[in-house]
This record gives C-alpha cells, structure tokens and sequence, in this order.
C-alpha cells in the first residue's frame, strides 16, 4: 500500500515538471525570458525528483524514509516555485 502511494506521490511530481516543461513559454499568463528559464529550471528539477522516488522505492522497496526525504524536497521546490511565479506576476 505504501508503494502506491510513494508511486502516486512520484507521477504526480513529474507530471507538475511534464506541464512546467510544456508550457515554458506562457506560464499562468506570464510572458517572457525569466519564467523560460524558471520553469524549464524547476521542470528539470521536478523530472529528476519524480524518477529519484522511483530509483529509490527499486532500491529501498517500501521503506518509507528514503522516499519522505525526496518528497519534502520536492515540497520545498514547489513552495518556492510558487514564491517566485507569483513574485514575477505582481512585480
């Protein structure tokens, strides 16, 4: 059970990184060089992390802390994500 969620948890963290990649150009409305290098810069970040959850479950199987540590830095990655996409929307 926990796998699935740990499973879940890694789809979800490369589908954010997927969509960020995707939509590089116009992100959320905001138009320009800066959120390019910003989203293509977390999307990479977020891709990395979601296959590091799955590496880590192959490695470690259904030992929960090896993936929880990936998972809060992939939680402070998107909090900052969010920081700075909002910094340049009402800058």
């Amino acid at each position: 059970m926990v796998i699935f969620v740990e499973i879940l948890f890694s789809l979800l963290i490369g589908g954010i990184g997927f969509l960020l990649l995707k939509n590089k150009d116009d992100l959320l409305g905001i138009k320009g060089k800066s959120i390019k290098k910003t989203a293509v810069g977390f999307g990479v970040w977020l891709i990395i992390l979601a296959v590091a959850v799955l590496i880590s479950i192959l490695v470690w199987g259904s030992a929960p802390w090896p993936v929880i540590g990936i998972l809060i830095v992939a939680m402070f990655s998107t909090m900052l994500l969010g920081i700075i996409i909002s910094q340049k929307m009402f800058h």
